[in-house]
């Protein structure tokens, strides 16, 4: 597409996240978050780095990693001040995504948390609810569906890519991540980085590594 316009932040500015929100842009990253109407950049300093942002019931949720640990934020409006959603993690955010029934996102220690009505936050360690049965992982990304599904996907201690989904929370079953090649399954090889959900086809679309797109 045309790139109709540019805007300059400050030297030195990591931007992890970016989300549209309350009729305007949100950019966020490294100890920053700037908001831009189209006309003016507001930029602010945050106490942590922003690793995900998305936009749940008419609010604005950051996930945001201190010193003191992670933190959850909602915004609603980008002129109010932020509530803090409890939450009692071990690990830092690696994603959020959500949907208009559900959001869900995900820790580096494994952890994933979701909710379906904004008020009441769920934690699960899925490493350890599912030590034996599945075997350890690393969680790189979320997804929520419109459907109440909610997806994450990562990597095994061997490198190989997997994905989770639950339509509930509470039980997670594994994906297949192959395609067929001369009548036989081949495994994905590429990591999974990102999820995103198609609700035309009613299907996850992983972003993997090496710019490579894979239906589930």
């Amino acid at each position: 597409g045309e790139l109709l316009k540019t805007v300059e932040l400050p030297e030195g500015t990591v931007v992890n996240c970016i989300e549209s929100f309350d009729g305007v842009l949100v950019a966020a990253g490294e100890k920053y978050l700037a908001v831009y109407d189209g006309i003016n950049l507001i930029g602010s300093e945050v106490l942590g780095d922003v690793a995900a942002m998305a936009e749940f019931q008419d609010n604005l949720l950051v996930a945001v990693n201190t010193q003191g640990g992670a933190q959850l934020l909602s915004f609603e409006s980008t002129e109010a001040e932020p509530q803090i959603i409890a939450l009692s993690l071990k690990g830092s955010f690696v994603d959020l995504s959500a949907s208009e029934q559900s959001c869900c996102g995900v820790t580096d220690t494994g952890e994933i948390v979701w909710t379906y009505d904004g008020l009441s936050w769920t934690v699960t360690d899925f490493n350890a609810v599912y030590a034996g049965f599945y075997p350890e992982v690393e969680l790189t990304c979320a997804g929520a569906s419109p459907n109440n599904s909610i997806a994450v996907a990562g990597r095994t201690a061997s490198g190989s890519s997997v994905m989770f989904t639950s339509s509930g929370g509470n039980v997670w079953s594994e994906r297949e991540l192959s395609r067929l090649e001369g009548g036989s399954p081949v495994a994905l090889e590429e990591q999974v980085l990102g999820l995103a959900y198609d609700r035309f086809a009613d299907q996850y679309i992983c972003l993997c590594s090496g710019a490579a797109l894979f239906l589930v």
